[in-house]
């Protein structure tokens, strides 16, 4: 005897069709945010297309960027497989199907294919981040991007967007920059004896010492503490913040009656 299963299993392909349709779907969205700035009229894209960054990434570099969109288009693009020969054909290609051929913007790719960084700008903005500011910047992020630092994707974001939006406000590139002293001069020791610096006296107000002393613009020993003279005054013996109007301009040391002068020589104007 023969047994047609025909619907039997026509039967059970409807039930489990209608089960798979019931139950939770997970559906697979590429991870792009996209916002338009209405005041510049400039776009923003993050696209964590290798997914390294957490929600709360991506909500921090969000705010950032919206600051940069203020000025220009901007993305932030993450892969670890594409088809271009370099990271930076990537980076044009991406940008000008995203904002079009020569908009102003800029975009930071990581590329963890080719691994390397970069930034790419067009139109007006490139005016400002310009190649060589480029490079600054991504001189002093990629570190955060190694192997020795974690691979830590979002600071090395983070602080490339940070440079970027520095350099849209008017702030100098850091490229080459040298810094005299890390830190606030206080002074030496002469003879077993301290001596403060310039320095000290600028960061310091008449509230915060001993002695001080404070003309006014008009006083006529105004000049001549600029010229690197002396003057009379009276007091106890000792350091006195000189000031103007209340604002430190240097430190002279009072002894006799007289006030000795300690303006830097390299300073001192030649009336």
């Amino acid at each position: 005897m023969t047994v047609r299963k025909t619907g039997i299993l026509k039967s059970v392909t409807a039930f489990l069709l209608a089960l798979f349709l019931l139950l939770p779907q997970t559906v697979i969205v590429e991870a792009v945010t996209t916002e338009h700035n209405s005041d510049s009229g400039y776009d923003l894209i993050l696209d964590d297309d290798a997914d390294f960054l957490t929600a709360e990434n991506e909500d921090s570099l969000v705010e950032i960027m919206t600051k940069i969109s203020d000025y220009c288009n901007v993305a932030l693009v993450t892969t670890t497989s594409h088809s271009f020969y370099s990271t930076e054909d990537f980076a044009a290609d991406y940008f000008d199907s995203t904002f079009g051929a020569h908009a102003s913007g800029t975009i930071f790719v990581i590329d963890r294919d080719l691994n390397e960084i970069y930034i790419y700008s067009d139109g007006e903005a490139h005016k400002t981040i310009t190649n060589s500011h480029a490079y600054t910047i991504t001189d002093n992020t990629y570190v955060y991007a190694t192997e020795s630092y974690g691979r830590d994707y979002y600071t090395c974001s983070y602080e490339t967007m940070e440079q970027i939006l520095a350099l849209m406000e008017g702030l100098p590139a850091t490229r080459g920059m040298k810094v005299l002293r890390p830190g606030l001069h206080l002074g030496t020791m002469k003879k077993n004896r301290f001596e403060p610096s310039h320095a000290l006296a600028l960061a310091l107000s008449a509230d915060e010492v001993v002695h001080t002393i404070d003309l006014s613009a008009e006083d006529p020993r105004v000049q001549a503490y600029l010229n690197g003279q002396t003057f009379s005054a009276e007091g106890d013996k000792g350091w006195y913040l000189i000031t103007v109007d209340g604002y430190s301009i240097g430190w002279g040391k009072l002894a006799g009656g007289v006030m000795k002068n300690h303006y830097p020589k390299g300073l001192r104007i030649q009336y």
